[in-house]
């Protein structure tokens, strides 16, 4: 099932993919540094699995990421749904 947010989501994986590329650090490497397998960042970066919050904290601090920006700069990126205004929930 496709989410009306799976573009928004697979930019916060490319962001994630890129910055582990960039610092050249392997899949094993995070999967290690999160107790998990190599499996693990393999299916979050492919979109087979979903991260949640508390996972993608981790994995972006491990990236040299600052969690907080990480957001703030994906929100700049991401259009509002047009149900925002209908609902009063955007000005």
């Amino acid at each position: 099932m496709r989410s009306v947010y799976e573009t928004d989501y697979q930019l916060l994986l490319a962001t994630l993919k890129k910055a582990r590329r960039d610092r050249r650090i392997t899949q094993k490497a995070v999967a290690d540094a999160l107790n998990k397998p190599q499996s693990f960042v393999f299916k979050y970066e492919s979109g087979e699995r979903r991260l949640d919050v508390a996972e993608m904290v981790h994995i972006a601090r491990l990236l040299g990421l600052e969690p907080l920006k990480l957001v703030k700069d994906m929100a700049k990126d991401i259009a509002p749904l047009p149900s925002d205004r209908k609902y009063g929930f955007r000005e």
